[in-house]
């Protein structure tokens, strides 16, 4: 009976494409919050700071906001 609803729906593949969606959600989420926390705990104020900079940048289509403010994260975070 399942099987039936979720042909004669076309239920199956539609969970199938929100499931990877969500996945891809939740894994982006915890990767942002662990490279925010392993900044703050490195570099202060600092490393939370650039990765808005670097945000802003890209969000604004400033490259070269974005790539400074990555290059002098990657900096820190290497004398770190």
């Amino acid at each position: 009976m399942a099987q039936w609803l979720a042909e004669s729906l076309e239920l199956e593949g539609w969970v199938g494409n929100v499931g990877n969606a969500v996945l891809l959600q939740l894994l982006r989420l915890s990767g942002e919050f662990f490279l925010t926390h392993e900044a703050q705990v490195r570099l202060g104020f600092v490393g939370p700071a650039l990765l808005v900079a670097v945000t802003v940048g890209v969000r604004a289509r400033r490259a070269g906001l974005a790539v400074g403010a990555a290059v002098m994260f990657t900096l820190l975070m290497t004398q770190a």
